[in-house]
């Protein structure tokens, strides 16, 4: 019963948390990285900016995309540089096309490269980041449905 209690608290916590919060936090994690990246701890730049990458911070994908390219916290992957800078890239054709001109010809395998690029798009681009931020909001006005279950009070969940 106390475990549980816990649970429904931390859980209840995790959902309040302000986007004003998560913006605060997410600024102090790419400091973090850009001292890691000053003092060339290069790994754990890399693991920082990766997650802030994920979460669609387009400064952090160009650095990941730059540190794949020079072999920065992982050894050199011009498929992954291509990757990540066309994710930071997405949506403004022009940088899309200046990459396609100055680091796919130095791919082996373009199209690998383009593939990868489609990929982390689809996983972290922005329509995937709408599609996290709406799931967000619904578990935060306690209206997540998952599988046609309701996981909030009677009150709370969509009427069918």
């Amino acid at each position: 019963m106390k475990s549980t209690l816990i649970a429904a608290i931390v859980m209840l916590l995790a959902l309040t948390q302000s986007p004003a919060l998560l913006a605060n936090e997410a600024k102090q994690m790419r400091a973090k990285a850009e001292q890691y990246y000053e003092d060339q701890d290069y790994k754990k730049a890399f693991k920082t900016y990766r997650k802030l990458a994920q979460s669609g911070d387009r400064y952090s994908q160009r650095r990941l995309s730059r540190m794949y390219a020079e072999g920065q916290g992982k050894s050199v992957d011009l498929v992954d540089s291509y990757a990540w800078a066309a994710l930071a890239a997405e949506g403004n054709e022009a940088d899309l096309a200046e990459l396609d001109e100055t680091l796919l010809p130095q791919i082996e395998k373009p199209e690998k490269a383009k593939k990868e690029a489609a990929k982390l798009i689809k996983k972290y681009g922005k329509e995937a980041q709408k599609a996290r931020i709406a799931k967000y909001n619904k578990q935060k006005r306690g209206r997540v449905v998952d599988e046609g279950s309701c996981t909030g009070s009677k009150l709370a969940c969509p009427r069918r």
